[in-house]
């Protein structure tokens, strides 16, 4: 990954965003929507230290004002066999929610918690739709996106037979990108492992963690618990010891890239 990552230019993250990553039925929604109450509660041991009233949300892909709701049903309900189109759509629509919804909340002291982002985004339409060049994509990130990146990303990894099931279970007709990847999803898998390596270069100050999504939905929301209030608690304390112990604890849960994916 030397020659992909070496020209790319540093974001410094939005510490108060974190984003919940992972192909088709890892458990994102759910873990997104479950998260945001208990992170709460983290916040508001600060309330009274800060003097300020801390508030979180959660941002689904689907919540964007009508235009953007226009753009993602132009390339779920029909399949688009040109990669650069179905990227720019993406794109377009997740910059419309970042506009009306993810920023103005951040800017208003907010904390947010969004399910997938631009790793989700490489993984899909990026690396593996064999768009010209990943530079492109790292550009088209940044700026569509505000440079807004997240200061804690939670990737949740799940096996195709998990995924499968999940799919079964939902009982509902396939999108034009789940049918893609039906055929199964170990591909994807390595375009998060690249996009989390250029991830870690655009923005090295994030925390970038995984989670065994195969485990129990109540298993995986223990986990990622514990990396939240170990990533708040360092965010807010200056204490030394503090920093170092939840440091340690985030590194249990850090993503690390196998052989042959590192920068």
């Amino acid at each position: 990954m030397t020659s992909m990552t070496s020209n790319i230019e540093h974001v410094k993250p939005s510490y108060r965003f974190i984003a919940i990553e992972g192909v088709d039925a890892a458990g994102k929604t759910l873990l997104t929507s479950n998260l945001v109450p208990f992170i709460q509660t983290q916040l508001d041991k600060y309330a009274a230290q800060y003097e300020a009233n801390f508030d979180v949300r959660g941002f689904t892909p689907w919540e964007g004002s009508e235009r953007s709701q226009a753009i993602r049903s132009m390339f779920l309900g029909q399949n688009i066999n040109d990669p650069m189109i179905e990227m720019m759509l993406i794109f377009a629509a997740r910059r419309d929610l970042i506009l009306n919804k993810v920023k103005p909340w951040l800017d208003a002291g907010g904390f947010g918690v969004i399910d997938r982002y631009v790793a989700t985004t490489f993984a899909y339409q990026g690396l593996n739709s064999q768009v010209p060049s990943f530079m492109l994509w790292a550009d088209l990130m940044r700026q569509t996106c505000e440079r807004i990146l997240p200061g804690l990303t939670i990737y949740l990894d799940v096996d195709d037979e998990s995924v499968r099931e999940r799919l079964e279970l939902r009982g509902q007709p396939l999108d034009s990108i789940e049918e893609r990847n039906a055929g199964g999803y170990n591909h994807l898998r390595a375009g998060f492992q690249a996009a989390f390596s250029i991830l870690k270069t655009t923005s090295p100050e994030s925390v970038y963690t995984v989670i065994d999504a195969n485990m129990a939905p109540e298993v995986v929301l223990t986990c990622a618990k514990d990396i939240v209030e170990a990533y708040i608690e360092r965010l807010f304390s200056v204490d030394a010891e503090v920093r170092e112990r939840t440091s340690r604890l985030l590194d249990i849960y850090q993503f690390r890239m196998p052989e042959g994916l590192t920068s």
